[in-house]
């Protein structure tokens, strides 16, 4: 499963950070998953609940979705 999020990760949101570290977020799963440099699994884990800030590019963060439903 770790694998297969960071091969398709132009599918999810991507942050890369200075050191090279790739962290990817799938939102529909709500998946997390840092990888190093060269591609290797760091961790993955599926966080408790999503944070108002974890949001899907462009799209409304998950707090203001359930204010308006």
């Amino acid at each position: 499963m770790a694998h297969e999020l960071y091969l398709n990760k132009e599918q999810y949101q991507v942050k890369v950070d200075r050191e090279g570290i790739t962290r990817v977020y799938d939102a529909a799963r709500n998946l997390f998953g840092p990888y190093n440099p060269d591609g290797t699994t760091r961790t993955l884990f599926a966080p408790p609940e999503a944070r108002p800030t974890s949001t899907i590019r462009d799209g409304p963060c998950r707090e203001h979705a359930r204010e308006e439903t």
